[in-house]
């Protein structure tokens, strides 16, 4: 049988209508607290993480952005400097220099 995850009692076998993993004693104290609640301290819209926090949710994801920025900053700095392309239309032996393979 299954159990209520908050006090560990055994939930009845046939609930109808009742779908959720408390049993009716602590469904009952979580209305009492709910009510009990004032308005403010109820949770409101959920925040969209910032730019920091994703960076440092997904650490791998980020370093391999921050190494393709930094590669593509370096290329449009050196397409400037030896005036060869431009910042958006790159020359192929440019690309060869930083990396790029040749797919015979």
């Amino acid at each position: 049988m299954a159990n209520c995850v908050q006090c560990g009692r055994e939930l009845p076998s046939f609930s109808f209508g009742d779908a959720g993993d408390l049993c009716p004693e602590c469904r009952r104290q979580q209305q009492v607290i709910e009510q009990r609640r004032p308005a403010d301290v109820l949770p409101g819209p959920v925040r969209k993480p910032t730019l920091a926090e994703s960076a440092r949710a997904f650490p791998v994801t980020a370093a391999i952005v921050a190494i393709n920025l930094a590669i593509y900053l370096a290329c449009a700095i050196a397409a400037l400097v030896t005036k060869t392309g431009s910042a958006m239309d790159f020359d192929a032996r440019m690309l060869l220099r930083f990396g790029a393979d040749t797919a015979p």
